[in-house]
């Protein structure tokens, strides 16, 4: 979210000289299912008087867990690292503003590359944005104990957004995403337990790997909304609305209130998901079938997010020179599985520091 709107801010009107910005963060999640991940983050953008903007953002996470997918497989633990490189090309060409943007991840059983290309436009007196996107990520999926196994995933997707400024205090954006996966979904690690018929000698129970369709494609609808009260508080909510062809259909809402006081930001936010389970998906198979999963995210599940978030920028005001901006965040979460036999419910606490500089 930083990024997004240092990159909104800088590439919203003329600059005389190069503008930079270098910012970090360090992100700490732990959660009941014995499952922490700890993700340092840095990026750096530049802005030229040419109006065109270069971005580079590098991103780790390092995982210990040893959650209810990892025992089945009969590890007690596993460790791993996952490193993310973007890059980023923007430029503003006869009134529109287009990018480009490419990314390369890699963890010892899982390679990802690829891009995206966007464009908007300000419209009607720069009261209406009109902003779409397109992308692609070539994805390999392996597995840590078998050299040999390699399967391939791609993603598609594609982004229509409409951003109206109603009066100076009214913003609100309805925005639309269409994509499509092929190829290998399901994990190569998970097993699922399937009894066989009783033969005479007791009950014969295999242990099965995951199996998923190969394709799936994704509709989401979303409308925000901000509303600002006088000079300090600021109202966000944003509902959206999930459709895919494994019949998951689930309901997000998000709800924030900033309260803007200089050189203090604070930040409110509560987020609500809810979803229905995948066509194939069952608490317990009684029988081999087609398709057979073991993950709890394509079970019937719900959660909540509950945090705060501080933002000190000291020296704000200053109309030259290095401005510096500090945060931290402190989020809570709560998931509920009442259609996963193995875990019921885990919580969460997410915490983050981050600083930034502009040059």
């Amino acid at each position: 979210m930083r990024l997004q709107l240092t990159l909104a801010a800088l590439l919203s009107g003329s600059v005389s000289s190069a503008e930079v910005e270098v910012s970090s963060k360090v992100q700490v999640y732990a959660d009941t299912g014995q499952t922490v991940v700890i993700s340092p983050h840095v990026t750096g953008t530049v802005t030229l008087p040419s109006k065109t903007s270069l971005s580079a953002t590098y991103t780790e996470d390092i995982v210990s867990s040893a959650s209810v997918d990892v025992r089945t497989t009969a590890s007690p633990r596993i460790f791993d690292r996952r490193q993310e490189v973007d890059f980023g090309l923007g430029q503003l060409v006869g009134g529109f503003q287009l990018g480009a943007s490419y990314v390369h991840a890699r963890e010892r059983d899982y390679l990802s590359n690829g891009g995206s290309f966007s464009a908007s436009r300000e419209l009607f007196q720069k009261n209406t944005t009109l902003s779409l996107r397109a992308g692609v990520m070539s994805n390999l999926v392996g597995r840590a104990d078998d050299p040999l196994f390699q399967a391939p995933m791609t993603d598609w997707s594609a982004d229509l957004a409409v951003t109206q400024i109603f009066t100076p205090t009214t913003i609100m954006q309805v925005n639309a995403t269409v994509a499509r996966s092929n190829g290998m979904m399901a994990s190569p690690y998970r097993k699922v337990r399937v009894p066989m018929p009783d033969s005479g000698a007791g009950s014969l129970v295999l242990f099965m790997p995951e199996n998923e369709p190969s394709e799936r494609l994704r509709f989401a609808g979303a409308v925000g909304l901000k509303q600002a009260l006088g000079d300090v508080v600021v109202l966000h909510g944003e509902y959206r609305l999930y459709r895919d062809s494994w019949s998951v259909l689930s309901h997000t809402v998000d709800a924030r209130v900033v309260f803007d006081l200089s050189p203090i930001t604070v930040r409110l936010r509560y987020r609500g998901y809810t979803q229905s389970r995948a066509s194939f998906y069952q608490p317990a198979y009684d029988t081999l079938r087609l398709y057979l999963s073991s993950d709890r995210e394509l079970s019937a599940f719900s959660s909540h997010l509950f945090g705060a978030k501080v933002e000190w920028q000291p020296l704000r005001t200053e109309g030259a020179g290095a401005r510096f901006r500090f945060d931290v965040k402190v989020e809570g979460m709560y998931f509920r599985y009442p259609e996963f036999l193995r875990l019921d419910q885990r919580w969460a606490l997410i915490t983050q520091a981050g600083m930034a500089v502009d040059f």
